[in-house]
């Protein structure tokens, strides 16, 4: 996951959209696409993958998350290497936690 935390001294909301590199399917699943925090709380994003019916190669997106009323924007970049054998990757994308602070 992706922890979210609200460091300012009032109320935040953010929302998740992903963007692909390129135009091979939609394989990132967000658990939450956006919500609220309060000042001082912290949310973790979950970030997976839809592996399935993707060709063997290497995918790419971003995951844009807008925090308001500051409009302020974060990226988190996604890296997928789908294999041509028979097992496919599954779970969260990466293996490395990120926090992202907004202020």
């Amino acid at each position: 996951p992706v922890q979210l935390r609200n460091v300012s001294n009032r109320g935040i909301t953010f929302t998740a959209t992903v963007a692909y590199t390129e135009n091979r399917g939609s394989w990132v699943q967000l658990a939450t696409a956006n919500g609220s925090l309060a000042s001082g709380a912290s949310f973790d994003l979950g970030i997976g993958v839809r592996p399935a019916g993707l060709s063997p190669g290497v995918y790419s997106a971003t995951v844009n998350i807008r925090f308001s009323p500051d409009n302020l924007t974060q990226a988190v970049n996604l890296l997928l290497v789908v294999g041509s054998g028979e097992r496919s990757a599954t779970g969260p994308v990466g293996s490395r936690e990120r926090e992202i602070t907004a202020n």
